[in-house]
């Protein structure tokens, strides 16, 4: 998608094999405990699996942020899940995450996703406003999901 034509400074493409280093870098500068970021075998099986939307932004030519998620669609109601997004602390401020985002909830729904699931720390308050912006709101908390004493509370746009 072109940076001009979206309202967003950064463009964005799917991800590539090439990418992988970025994308490892960015979850490594971006969470703190290791349960919370996804390392090189994980990125690399994600960017490789048809199953899974893979996508970064590039801002300056340079990969900024990534996000990956997947449709469910043969179950009775098919949903969705954002199941990682993560932006490069140095590019923040720059509406990538939102842009990711914006782009990852039209297409799960474009799969046929009737609503969207996803995780985050609940301390992490930069992400849940931009999630309760763009429609979600919190429907579990899950204690230790992230490692212990670490918990996640799970999200959920419906898209009806």
């Amino acid at each position: 998608m072109s940076a001009a034509h979206s309202g967003f400074p950064s463009r964005t493409r799917a991800a590539a094999s090439a990418d992988l280093d970025a994308i490892v870098g960015i979850e490594h500068a971006s969470f703190l405990h290791a349960g919370e970021r996804f390392g090189d075998r994980r990125v690399r099986y994600l960017i490789d699996s048809p199953r899974v939307i893979v996508r970064v932004a590039e801002l300056d030519e340079k990969v900024s942020g990534w996000i990956c998620g997947f449709a469910v669609t043969r179950s009775a109601r098919p949903w969705g899940r954002i199941y990682a997004l993560a932006v490069d602390p140095g590019a923040r401020g720059n509406k990538i995450g939102r842009q990711l985002l914006t782009e990852m909830i039209t297409t799960l729904r474009q799969h046929g996703a009737a609503r969207i699931y996803l995780e985050v720390r609940p301390d992490n308050h930069p992400a849940v406003r931009l999630y309760e912006k763009c429609g979600f709101v919190p429907c579990r908390h899950m204690e230790n999901y992230y490692g212990h004493g670490l918990p996640a509370l799970r999200m959920i746009k419906n898209c009806n």
